[in-house]
């Protein structure tokens, strides 16, 4: 180990092992960098290797180069790899084929796997394999996107859009990553990371509202409609309370074609506008109104209910107030 690198760096090579110690070589460099894999020993010798691992806070960055063998992870080494990891692996030369879940998944050049180390697999390195792997910790990966775990196994086409950019990213950052720069910068590079596999996992896949995702949503809004009156109720807030991230939170509410701010919002004013109707009896300021609903700002009020009902606060109680004068005079 390197300590004067910027962040925890070690090479292994099979040219600096004799033909029958590459492939033992490469079965200790693998299993020592992330998890507990077992291989399939080859034939012949020699076996072509370079893995190149930059490691900092439980994050791993792993950059392979192998020639094909068969390897699996099986649930007695499950329990040796501590913690729990995501495995976001981009596959930039060959192929790789996996077995999770009782599926076959191939995943080619330019295209991407998310996997689980608490989950059992089998996999297959084909001819020329060059690949990259960010290994981070499930609870900072699902402190990004709270459903990575609904894309695990998943083939993840990283050959435009988000992908490509995610897909170039993580291949720059391999190849910078003992650049002396890294040193104050590391921490944020790998925040964006993570914020850029987010970002691609949820752009690839349609959203299908399911049971527990129609549950956690009208969880969620019976959650504001009974708390409206608190000032800091928001996205973060919310997320926080519901232990998921703020990126889902609003791919809920995005499921039905509303976000969470305006679903508060709409709410804030209806009780607004109902409280007006009754103020003709209960004399209250228009801003004691306001303020018991959540709203710190009248001005801020007074816009959103103009844009909302067509008329101001003011302007929507005279109205009120006109037409029940006229109906008492009948």
């Amino acid at each position: 180990m390197y300590s004067y690198l910027p962040v925890p760096f070690q090479k292994w090579c099979s040219s600096d092992f004799s033909p029958e110690e590459q492939f033992g070589a490469w079965n200790a460099a693998a299993r020592e960098s992330s998890c507990r894999w077992g291989f399939n020993k080859p034939k012949f010798a020699p076996y072509n290797f370079t893995l190149e691992m930059s490691v900092l806070n439980n994050v791993r960055l792993l950059n392979y180069v192998a020639d094909p063998c068969q390897g699996w992870l099986s649930k007695s080494d499950i329990s040796l790899t501590s913690p729990a990891y995501y495995g976001f692996t981009i596959i930039y030369e060959g192929q790789q084929t996996y077995e999770l879940g009782g599926n076959n998944i191939v995943i080619d050049k330019d295209h991407a796997i998310l996997w689980d180390s608490t989950q059992p697999m089998e996999f297959l390195f084909g001819e020329g394999l060059k690949k990259i792997t960010l290994l981070t910790p499930q609870d900072q990966l699902k402190k990004k996107c709270s459903c990575a775990q609904e894309f695990v196994g998943k083939a993840i086409d990283m050959q435009s859009g988000i992908g490509k950019v995610t897909a170039d990213h993580i291949k720059s950052l391999a190849k910078n990553s003992q650049d002396g720069n890294f040193v104050t910068e590391w921490n944020s590079i790998i925040n964006l990371s993570q914020e850029l596999i987010a970002c691609c996992l949820e752009a690839q896949f349609p959203r299908v509202m399911t049971k527990s995702r129609r549950e956690m949503l009208l969880n969620i809004k019976h959650y504001i409609n009974n708390n409206l009156d608190a000032s800091n109720l928001g996205p973060n807030s919310l997320a926080e309370i519901f232990h998921i991230s703020v990126r889902y939170l609003q791919m809920l509410f995005q499921d039905e074609g509303n976000c969470v701010s305006n679903y508060i919002m709409c709410k804030r004013l209806e009780q607004c506008q109902r409280e007006l109707t009754r103020s003709l009896f209960t004399k209250d300021k228009i801003s004691d109104i306001a303020f018991r609903w959540g709203f710190t700002d009248l001005s801020s009020f007074s816009n959103a209910f103009r844009k909302r009902y067509g008329v101001s606060p003011r302007e929507y109680r005279d109205e009120i107030n006109n037409a029940t004068i006229i109906d008492t005079n009948k």
